[in-house]
């Protein structure tokens, strides 16, 4: 036999330089190097000194790291934080000394190679880069795209982050008896004790039929602040019908489930899962629109969406959203028992929303669906609530 039940409730200095082995970095009898960094030492024969600075040629600001090197020679060095640069060589690698900068036209400047020591200025001209060929690819997923003007426009479509509301709420929650065979439901040894109990079952689905054992509505004003942060819910008229039992009720009132679809998780019998319009919600959801319809001439994009990866806490299903305020009118959500909680066969979540004044966003209708499933899997019965 197998029975399940159900609950339904509605409501992110360096300094570059190459060097020659011909020059005095590196000293063929393994001596001790110069410091570029030093004075000229006239005692030290065929030395050539070249230094300078780089400037900006209409602001006269210093360039760094400008590259300046001698061409088709391995002899190079970068300007520093003051635009100022220096060699120290014992013989010249060319007669043309080459600066170059990202931005700026290039400047070959010609040495004099008979004098032992040259002083520059150097003034570099903005220039252009050209580029011969671009090709542009477009490969964003538009839903995307959607989804990230979905979460940018979160805070001010939640309702829930009003100064202070409040509103009128009417709960209805319904436990049933499901998955029972039709054709072994009245050979059960129990029931046969109890035989008027078939009159009460709905068989709409005729292979699938299901009794109503517990139902509770309730009327009520919801009134909340959020500074302070408080809340209180004035009962107005309250209905319960089916089982008569104090640890029942309290089971049923354990069920509600506070839903908000914008908030970045929501706790489903203490397990957190992640809402597909969180806050970081495209690392975990893949999206895509599949229809766009216009609705009291407004246009919504439908968006469906599915974990990107099994076993974390994701929903599947899509929301319907405006164009333009990028709000969510309904949005459906359903979570398997590939989650992993304990008792729970899946879950469905229905909400829709209406505009109010033309401007916020409100609550109108939610479903939620649970599929209860005992500890020993199909040989016991289940529960649907809702």
């Amino acid at each position: 036999m197998i029975f399940t039940l159900t609950l339904i409730s509605t409501t992110s200095y360096n300094q570059d330089i190459q060097l020659n082995p011909d020059s005095i970095f590196f000293n063929n009898n393994n001596q001790d190097t110069l410091n570029p960094t030093l004075k000229i030492n006239k005692s030290v024969k065929k030395s050539f000194v070249i230094k300078g600075k780089v400037l900006d040629y209409f602001t006269q600001e210093p360039l760094e790291f400008v590259s300046i090197f001698f061409p088709k020679h391995a002899v190079g060095t970068k300007s520093d934080e003051n635009g100022e640069f220096q060699f120290i060589l014992q013989s010249f690698p060319g007669d043309t000394l080459a600066f170059s900068l990202l931005g700026y036209d290039n400047i070959f400047y010609q040495l004099d190679s008979t004098l032992p020591f040259q002083e520059l200025n150097i003034n570099m001209l903005e220039g252009s880069i050209q580029i011969r060929n671009v090709t542009v690819k477009f490969e964003k997923n538009p839903a995307l795209s959607l989804v990230k003007r979905v979460i940018k426009n979160k805070q001010k479509n939640d309702f829930e982050n009003q100064s202070n509301y409040r509103y009128e709420v009417y709960k209805k929650v319904e436990i049933d008896l499901t998955k029972i065979p039709f054709k072994s439901f009245k050979k059960l040894a129990l029931l046969k004790k109890i035989g008027f109990i078939d009159k009460y079952l709905d068989t709409t689905k005729k292979d699938n039929p299901f009794l109503p054992l517990f139902l509770t509505e309730s009327l009520a004003d919801y009134y909340a602040q959020n500074n302070p942060k408080k809340s209180k819910e004035f009962i107005k008229a309250t209905k319960i019908s089916g089982v008569e039992n104090s640890s029942v009720n309290e089971t049923i009132n354990s069920l509600y489930l506070n839903f908000n679809f914008y908030k970045n998780t929501s706790s489903i019998f203490k397990v957190d899962f992640i809402s597909p319009i969180a806050n970081d919600a495209p690392l975990y959801y893949k999206y895509k629109i599949v229809d766009t319809q216009l609705i009291s001439d407004k246009l919504y994009y439908q968006v469906s969406f599915s974990p990107k990866r099994n076993g974390e806490k994701t929903f599947e299903g899509y929301f319907w959203v405006h164009d333009s305020d990028y709000a969510i009118l309904k949005c459906h959500l359903s979570a398997g028992k590939n989650q992993n909680i304990n008792w729970i066969n899946q879950i469905e979540i229905t909400q829709e929303f209406k505009q109010w004044n033309q401007s916020l966003w409100v609550p109108d209708k939610e479903f939620i669906y649970i599929d209860f499933r005992p500890p020993h899997g199909n040989k016991n019965c289940g529960y649907y609530s809702s």
